[in-house]
């Protein structure tokens, strides 16, 4: 199909959807893609059957015709009595999201084959899609956002950081990580819900001299 081409066939989103023939039935033309023929008309399951019927009929009309009594009267019975019933549950199946395979495997292989081979307007794709990638996208595992505790780490972190970086050496207001836990800047940045916790995420920013040991000198 050229790129230009408002069309694409069967095969065409088989190939793209790594999916199989029956899948493509199942999943696609039974729930709505509507497939064409090279004119653009739509098909429907009796559009494909029809070559069978047709088949039928003429050969049962050569057999009758060969009649001697009255083989029009005859041959019109025949296909009445013959056909009838292949024609009313053709009427009730010629539309796609109720047709069913025939159960003879060659004839069921043949009707998707077809089906493989028409055309399916590229906008009826992009909107059939749209649902599935929609269900598809509800489908994926949720990802997973940052816990509340590690933001509150990370924004107890910078607030500390910022403090020691505005000292370059001992200063008796952050002497420690405890009066460090005790600021009100580092509790505003939710480190009021974290007590246990603070000293911990505190001492992982500090810097060397703060986490000297021992009694720390008074700033002159």
């Amino acid at each position: 199909m050229s790129k230009k081409s408002k069309w694409k066939t069967g095969k065409e989103i088989i190939e793209e959807e790594g999916i199989k023939e029956i899948e493509f039935f199942d999943d696609y033309v039974r729930k709505g893609l509507q497939p064409h023929n090279k004119l653009g008309r739509p098909i429907s399951p009796s559009n494909i059957l029809k070559p069978d019927l047709k088949g039928k009929m003429s050969a049962e009309k050569r057999h009758r015709s060969a009649s001697i009594e009255d083989p029009i009267r005859d041959t019109m019975e025949n296909i009445r009595r013959t056909f009838d019933p292949i024609l009313r549950k053709k009427e009730l199946e010629d539309s796609w999201n109720v047709f069913e395979l025939p159960k003879d495997d060659s004839k069921a292989v043949s009707v998707l084959r077809k089906l493989r081979d028409s055309l399916y307007n590229k906008d009826d794709i992009k909107n059939f899609r749209a649902p599935l990638d929609s269900e598809k996208e509800k489908k994926k595992p949720a990802k997973k956002g940052m816990r509340e505790s590690t933001k509150t780490k990370l924004e107890v972190q910078r607030v500390a950081k910022e403090i020691y970086d505005k000292h370059s050496e001992f200063h008796p207001e952050i002497d420690s990580y405890k009066k460090m836990a005790k600021r009100k800047d580092i509790k505003d940045a939710g480190g009021k819900h974290y007590q246990s916790s603070l000293q911990k995420w505190i001492s992982e920013v500090a810097p060397d001299w703060a986490k000297k040991p021992g009694i720390r000198p008074k700033k002159k």
